[in-house]
Formats: structure tokens, C-alpha cells, sequence
């Protein structure tokens, strides 16, 4: 029954809470900043373990901008996936154990940098798993972009070539959020978007533009 304790310092603004697979509790993922550990603490009925596992991913995140952006894990629990605002802006894919909280073989696929270098700041997978979608504001407020890959190889070559560019003419300002209609939602400058066919490959996923007014709101 305590709150307001402290668990550990530098860290990224990534944090996810997965259920374990036999319900005991749930892991809790975040990561080193700067540096590249990742931390995943055990939550159950007793509390949390404030001792990590400890794992290593490939990309150093740094204070100015490397702890920025989003990290997500796959609807089938065997992926995570993070933004990484490093070496002109990255997303870095691991195994994900669901059972052990282990997480393993990274790889770095490189975003498309629209003005020398890349900000990856929104990220979500597909409900099937086998896409991943990403959103670069590296010029905001102007347009960003959305680009989706074909996850499923766990090949960092195989990948890169499966890039789409979904749009490049839209204000996207950050995140993005898979929802219980199965379709993924995208924050804009006065208005939200939405992926309404999330597992289709390329421009059949079906991106609807600003297809909710949110009156001169910006999400985030």
C-alpha cells in the first residue's frame, strides 16, 4: 500500500506492462537513458522486484533526444519494438519472451530521414503481428510520415526492403495506438487518423485522414 517510490533513475520515456503468461503478475519494460540496457522488473501480488533482468539492445539512446519516442510489444507477445532517436533515427526489433520476460536478438532498421536525420516518435504493430508501423515528425509541425514494414523475417535486410511510405502530406504529431476494434489510430494537428485495415500490406491498410475532428486540439 506505498506509492511514490522510488524504483530506479535514467531512464526513457519507454515504458510497457505486459501480463505474464500464467497470470502471476506482469513485466514491466523500459529502458537505460543513456545507454543501451533494457530493464524488465517482475510486478506480482508481492510487489515489484525493484532488481531487474537486465538485457542489452544494439542502440545507445541519449539524453537530448535518444530517450524520446514510443515502444511497443506485438499483439502476440514475441515482439517489442522502440524508437530510437539515434544515428539519424532508428527502430530496434527484439525477440520478446512472454514466459521469462527474456528479450533477445536485436536488429536496427533505419527510418527515412526527411531533413538529414529522422525523429521516430510513434510505433504499433498490426493485430496479426506481422507489420509494424511507425511515424517520423522529424519536421513537425509540418508533415511527417507514416511508413510500415513487413516484420515477420526478423531479417534487418529482408526488412529495410519492404518499406511502404503510407503518406507523407499529413501533420502526424506523435503517437500511435492499436484499439479494441482492431484498427490503429494516429494523433494529428486537430484531428485523429486512423489505419482501418492494419494487416493489409501497403496502401490497402487503408489510412482515413483526419477522420475525427477534435476542434483545434492537438493529440499526442
Amino acid at each position: 500500500n506505498q506509492k511514490n517510490v522510488f524504483v530506479k533513475e535514467g531512464l526513457a520515456e519507454k515504458l510497457i506492462v505486459a501480463k505474464k503468461s500464467d497470470s502471476s503478475g506482469y513485466w514491466v519494460i523500459t529502458h537505460q537513458n543513456p545507454g543501451t540496457e533494457i530493464y524488465v522488473f517482475s510486478l506480482d501480488s508481492n510487489g515489484l522486484d525493484t532488481v531487474p533482468q537486465v538485457f542489452n539492445g544494439t542502440l545507445a539512446a541519449s539524453f537530448t533526444t535518444g530517450g524520446a519516442g514510443f515502444s511497443k510489444l506485438s499483439s502476440d507477445v514475441t515482439k517489442l519494438a522502440m524508437c530510437q532517436r539515434v544515428q539519424t533515427g532508428n527502430v530496434e526489433i527484439f525477440d520478446f519472451d512472454i514466459s521469462d520476460g527474456t528479450v533477445s536478438n536485436p536488429i536496427v532498421i533505419k527510418v527515412p530521414a526527411n531533413i538529414g536525420w529522422s525523429w521516430p516518435y510513434g510505433i504499433e504493430f498490426s493485430p496479426n503481428s506481422q507489420l509494424l508501423y511507425v511515424i517520423d515528425n522529424s519536421i513537425f509541425p509540418d508533415f511527417g510520415s507514416l511508413f510500415q514494414w513487413d516484420i515477420s523475417s526478423h531479417d534487418s535486410t529482408i526488412i529495410a526492403n519492404t518499406i511502404v511510405t503510407i503518406h507523407d502530406s499529413v501533420v502526424f504529431t506523435g503517437g500511435l495506438q492499436l484499439g479494441p476494434d482492431l484498427m490503429i489510430y494516429a494523433t494529428g494537428h486537430e484531428g485523429l487518423h486512423r489505419i482501418e485495415s492494419p494487416d493489409v500490406s501497403g496502401l490497402g491498410c487503408n489510412l482515413n485522414v483526419d477522420f475525427m475532428d477534435l476542434n483545434t486540439a492537438t493529440g499526442w
